[in-house]
């Protein structure tokens, strides 16, 4: 049986950069971004959060580019 593997979610920061901007470590945003932490934390909900921020911005920011 073939081995199941993940699609990777394209993220706009990166863990570094998301660690940096919520303070955590980067360990703790690898552990939010694989759903291996505790979603109702405090910093999960940060994190996740800034994630979605910025993941709306870049969509934005693409579609108002192609419209140019």
């Amino acid at each position: 049986m073939p081995k199941k593997t993940r699609c990777p979610k394209n993220y706009a920061l990166s863990e570094q950069e998301v660690a940096n901007i919520v303070p955590c470590s980067v360990s703790l945003v690898k552990q939010v971004r694989s759903d291996n932490s505790e979603p109702s934390g405090y910093l999960s909900k940060t994190i996740r959060a800034v994630d979605e921020i910025a993941n709306d911005k870049r969509e934005k920011l693409i579609e108002n580019l192609k419209s140019l």
